[in-house]
């Protein structure tokens, strides 16, 4: 697919004015923010864009697609925790979590990421830059107000599409400042251009690993969650009906063993995802715990 069309925005955008409050609860959930969420303007064309997407830090989710992007830039004026800053792993994942939430939330059905991200950015009007509106972008914002009516935050940013998605934000010490950019925007295409070329190397150096890899990508498994397990007798089992309760040696928030080919790969806790069950992974590599037998001498 060479571009977004104009429905899909409309539908991307229509998903995000619907669903406020669980993308609301998805910050909640992920981030610790408590925030309401109202939909606001719409903006078209990359000069009116990049003027009102904010200079500050914050988080960048990058959505990735065949050929173009969809980038969502949330300022640090949210506020945002601070370890949004240097995340250890598990706080990566929760990052991790919130751009799939968002995807799954938002995304038309016959869209499908290649690959998607929240990364810290030092300044995101930098970084929208960086990723090259198109000539037919657009935005979407939506106001980010405290609970309970305290007052504006800051505005969240929905911009789509980009020509070159970047799944990494600007962090270093020689990040282009927002006044070079402004100031020659052949700074912002030779940047842009050099991340595409050493993308394109990359991946034609690996060219061969990829294709074995991909070939293996198309094996399908199976995804078990398994809540509990018990045993009981066949009288017990014929006796169950409609309304018999159940009950397991297992407390409420305990996490959920998650199975691949009846091997257990992961422990999560159960989350909602929008009007859907979803897993939020806590442990990978999991290891199934044995008792040691008893020998006697």
């Amino acid at each position: 697919m060479a571009n977004l069309t104009d429905q899909q925005i409309d539908q991307i955008f229509e998903a995000c004015r619907s669903k406020v409050q669980s993308l609301a609860q998805s910050l909640s959930t992920n981030l610790g923010t408590e925030v309401q969420l109202e939909p606001g303007e719409e903006g078209q064309g990359t000069f009116e864009i990049l003027n009102q997407v904010s200079e500050k830090p914050g988080i960048a989710i990058t959505l990735q697609f065949d050929g173009f992007g969809v980038v969502c830039l949330i300022p640090d004026s949210l506020p945002l925790p601070d370890w949004y800053r240097s995340p250890d792993e598990a706080q990566k994942s929760q990052l991790q979590a919130l751009s799939a939430e968002w995807s799954s939330a938002l995304l038309p059905s016959e869209l499908e990421t290649t690959q998607l991200k929240a990364v810290r950015c030092e300044n995101l009007r930098t970084h929208l830059r960086a990723c090259q509106p198109t000539d037919d972008v657009r935005l979407l914002e939506l106001s980010a107000t405290a609970p309970g009516g305290g007052g504006t935050l800051t505005a969240i940013h929905f911009v789509m599409p980009v020509a070159v998605p970047l799944l990494e934000g600007f962090t270093g010490k020689d990040e282009p400042t927002v006044e070079t950019l402004t100031g020659n925007s052949m700074a912002v295409d030779e940047t842009a251009a050099t991340i595409a070329t050493d993308i394109a190397n990359e991946r034609s150096q690996n060219s061969a690993i990829d294709n074995r890899k991909q070939r293996i990508n198309k094996i399908p498994v199976s995804l078990i969650v398994r809540i509990a397990d018990r045993q009981m007798d066949l009288q017990q089992l014929r006796a169950i009906a409609p309304g018999t309760l159940l009950m397991f040696d297992k407390t409420y928030d305990s996490l959920l063993d998650v199975y691949i080919g009846n091997r257990l790969y992961c422990r999560g806790e159960a989350v909602k995802v929008g009007e859907n069950f979803g897993i939020k992974i806590n442990e990978c590599n999991a290891q199934v715990i044995r008792e040691k037998k008893v020998h006697q001498v």
